[in-house]
């Protein structure tokens, strides 16, 4: 891709991702008259687009979202651009936060009764949740935003639903990130933040004290040594071999005790929709509070990696 192409996309992504901050605040539209329907040639384009990025076509797929005339559908045009821009220099971490995304879209898209049930029962657990809006906001870790990744969270690993989109939908996703073999088997994890050194990140898993090194994205930037967040750790090949799967939840002592939990004797979790659905609303509503102003790209020196996330470029970063 050319330098002045690659531009030219990320001016059309900023214009994209203004019009929908205008479009959310109430500016695009006049007052009283309601937001502009999507229509059916862009419920056809977002189809491809899905069906192209899960085929590994990124260009096709934002070239597709590019031509949809509704609503700007800002992250996933910065996570396109990101990975193409990338190109033979993504790595398996890169591919595996991407794909990830791809499984959100894919899932909370699908027209099935539970998925919309455990939208409604999250977002009903979240009580009017607000926080930030925006994924680009680095330090970003609940608010509104955090309610469809919850979603996506449980239909994908409590319902293994990851499984189905790996082996199924997008084989080739999955093996530019690793194979996603072991992801499955993931269990959300609530950690305890021990430190960071430069791209590592230490955590202590606090149901049974075992330690982990995980790649840091810098989407815990801001965050306290001893802040608990609840999120899954998925395997990708590299050091350090693995990687928060979606943006974890900073969560408090309360709701970390609710989300910790143990299978029972035959490997199965015993925990009902409503309950599951109630603990990580619970989560969303507790993290809240944790929310960090808007950070500008003069404060933080940054490169965009893929699903929403920035790798920060200045050696160590204090988690305080």
């Amino acid at each position: 891709m050319s330098k002045s192409n690659s531009l030219s996309r990320k001016r059309r992504a900023q214009r994209r991702s203004a019009h929908a901050r205008q479009t959310r605040q109430g500016v695009a539209s006049p007052p009283g008259e309601p937001e502009p329907a999507i229509t059916e040639r862009d419920h056809l384009l977002l189809s491809e687009a899905v069906v192209a990025e899960q085929c590994g076509d990124l260009r096709h797929a934002l070239r597709c979202l590019q031509e949809v005339s509704g609503p700007a559908v800002d992250p996933w045009e910065g996570d396109l651009i990101a990975m193409i821009e990338l190109g033979d220099q993504a790595e398996p971490w890169h591919w595996a936060r991407f794909t990830m995304g791809a499984a959100r879209r894919w899932i909370l898209g699908l027209p099935i009764p539970l998925v919309a049930r455990v939208q409604r029962e999250i977002a009903a657990a979240a009580g009017g949740v607000t926080g930030a809006c925006w994924h680009e906001s680095l330090g970003w870790v609940a608010g509104t935003s955090a309610i469809p990744t919850a979603a996506a969270s449980y239909m994908l690993f409590d319902e293994l639903m990851i499984e189905v989109f790996l082996i199924q939908c997008a084989p080739i996703l999955a093996k530019r990130s690793g194979d996603g073999r072991t992801w499955a088997e993931t269990p959300g994890r609530v950690c305890e933040l021990v430190g960071v050194d430069g791209i590592e990140l230490r955590l202590r898993d606090r149901s049974d004290g075992s330690e982990y090194v995980a790649r840091h994205l810098s989407e815990l930037v801001g965050r306290s040594e001893g802040d608990l967040v609840y999120g899954h750790l998925i395997d990708v090949p590299g050091d350090p071999g693995l990687v928060f799967a979606m943006r974890p939840i900073v969560v408090d002592e309360l709701v970390a005790q609710r989300l910790v939990r143990g299978p029972d004797e035959d490997g199965t979790f015993p925990e009902s929709v409503e309950s599951r659905c109630a603990a990580l609303g619970a989560a969303v509503r507790s993290g809240e509070r944790y929310c960090q102003s808007f950070a500008t790209l003069a404060d933080h020196q940054c490169v965009v990696g893929a699903g929403e996330d920035c790798e920060v470029r200045r050696g160590n970063v204090p988690l305080s």
